[in-house]
């Protein structure tokens, strides 16, 4: 706000300062120099129309729309979906399990068409994700707090004036693609397992609505929490990350903008860089809110200068820390599309 305020001073500033500029000058005396008289173009002979069958036309245009998509029924797969815990069996009637993931890296595991071959490319896009989520969540530091202090469990969604307002700041918050549409436009993924992710999350949106509306609403409560998780872990892992370099850390802070007792309990929150890897991802949230509770005492403003002085000493702009990602779980059965489509090849015709 500060830097937007200061942007419409100069502004103003300039335009004053241009209006008295035109009344002190005068233009010189005479007639302004004639301008040299417009010559159009030569204008393009059309070259003769082309006699094209409009039934190739449709073919090409029916072609080209079915290369891009998928060969998979994807509604017809048998999955380890995310509408109940993995391995409950086909009788579980339990309730809709609530993740603390966002759910397109939950779909990566249950899709049985990725596999541990995919992770260097996969986790590379994560890591450009999670860049940019990191430095939305810094410039939109209060929204990150507000979140975190319960606001979409607390907002009604009867009070639509607040609503927007949330909506908006989600907006600033998140990214405009989800994770699975990220990594198909990267191609991370191909189209195949893309649509077995979507159906994955539709599985689980239609299971969390059910028929009552109240459930409806409070798949929508899901739902936005769920967009707001990634940015969520992003900025937990970056503040996981600043303890593994606080010497640079708070060199790079002005002396004295961070209270000196608050900077050495926050120094004593220490993850060596061999840790890095051992720990999942509750271990590393929990060291995130042990940050937390120390800086509660801290301005927002104070807060963004320690979180930026993180990013700022980073060895390279996307050297962030991602978290584990779990491509697999114990009994999952892979299958390469080929196979897939054999097998609803034979079960079309058994039926």
């Amino acid at each position: 706000m500060r830097r937007r305020s200061m942007f419409s001073a100069a502004v103003i500033a300039l335009a004053s300062t241009s209006v008295s500029l035109g009344q002190v000058i005068t233009p010189p005396p005479g007639p302004p120099p004639a301008k040299p008289e417009f010559t159009p173009p030569p204008r393009r002979t059309p070259s003769p129309a082309q006699n094209v069958d409009p039934a190739e036309i449709e073919r090409v245009v029916r072609e080209a729309r079915q290369a891009r998509q998928p060969q998979i029924d994807a509604e017809s797969l048998e999955l380890a979906g995310l509408e109940k815990p993995l391995g409950a069996g086909d009788d579980y009637e339990g309730p809709v399990p609530l993740y603390e993931e966002n759910l397109h890296y939950i779909a990566l595991e249950r899709n049985p068409l990725i596999d541990e071959d995919q992770r260097a490319v996969i986790e590379h896009q994560v890591r450009l994700r999670f860049a940019s989520l990191q430095d939305r969540a810094v410039e939109n530091l209060q929204t990150v707090i507000d979140i975190e202090g319960g606001l979409i469990d607390e907002v009604s969604f009867d009070d639509f004036e607040t609503l927007a307002v949330i909506s908006r700041s989600l907006q600033e918050l998140i990214l405009q693609s989800f994770l699975t549409d990220d990594l198909l436009r990267a191609r991370a993924i191909d189209i195949e397992e893309a649509a077995v992710n979507r159906e994955l999350l539709r599985r689980y949106q239609v299971a969390m609505g059910g028929s009552d509306p109240a459930q409806a609403t409070d798949m929508f409560r899901v739902m936005m929490m769920d967009a707001a998780r990634e940015s969520l872990d992003a900025f937990d892992a970056l503040l996981f990350e600043g303890t593994t370099r606080w010497d640079a850390v708070f060199a790079e802070i002005e002396d004295g903008e961070i209270p000196g007792d608050v900077e050495t309990q926050i120094r004593a929150v220490a993850t060596a860089e061999g840790d890095i890897g051992t720990l999942d991802l509750a271990a590393r949230r929990d060291i995130a809110n042990r940050i937390k509770l120390i800086w509660r005492s801290l301005s927002l403003e104070d807060k963004k200068t320690l979180s930026s002085a993180i990013l700022a000493t980073r060895s390279e702009p996307t050297a962030t820390i991602i978290p584990p990602l779990d491509l697999t779980y114990p009994g999952k059965v892979t299958m390469t599309t080929e196979e897939i489509l054999e097998k609803q090849k034979v079960e079309a015709g058994n039926n």
